[in-house]
This record gives structure tokens, sequence and C-alpha cells, in this order.
């Protein structure tokens, strides 16, 4: 759940292309050789007093999802065989 006043900004993704991949060696090299920009709340002309005292976000709960799936295979002689049997499973748990 969230509640947030506008302006807000929220993603939340549930993709599965949402992986993790291994990166590859020319793109590690490239970010060791990179450099970090790091801004104080001085060097953005914020009172940096002013924004702890007014926080606007709490994270109450930050968690990964279970997403409690169920990998099943159907096996079949022929395409056609495997497409009926799976047909007469969606039935069987009446799902519409």
């Amino acid at each position: 759940m969230v509640e947030a006043s506008l302006p807000a900004v929220v993603t939340v993704t549930n993709a599965p292309t949402n992986q993790l991949r291994i990166p590859k060696v020319k793109d590690v090299m490239a970010a060791h050789r990179a450099t970090i920009s790091a801004w104080s709340g001085a060097g953005l002309s914020l009172d940096v007093s002013e924004l702890a005292d007014n926080a606007r976000v709490t994270v109450r709960r930050m968690f990964i999802p279970d997403s409690g799936g169920q990998v099943e295979l159907i096996q079949g002689e022929s395409d056609e065989e495997v497409a009926e049997e799976l047909a007469r499973r969606i039935l069987a748990m009446k799902v519409s």
C-alpha cells in the first residue's frame, strides 16, 4: 500500500524480464573507471536541517514478494496432445 500526496513517483515491476544478469567484462571494467558524482545538501543550496526535520518518506517495510508459483511440464507425443491436456487441466481448475 502506498499513500502519497502529489507530485509523487512510484515504480513497481513484476515483469519476467526483471532478472539478474551477469555483466559483460567490458561493462565491469568501464564501471571501475567511471566517476560517481556526489552532491551534498549545501552543494545543492538546500538546508539539510530543514530536510531532516521535515521527512516526507517513511519506509515501513521492504520485501521481495513470494511468487508462490508452481511449474508443471505437460508431456505428450504431439503438440496437439499437449494442447488438449493443457486445455483439460485449465477447465478442471475452472480458470476463466
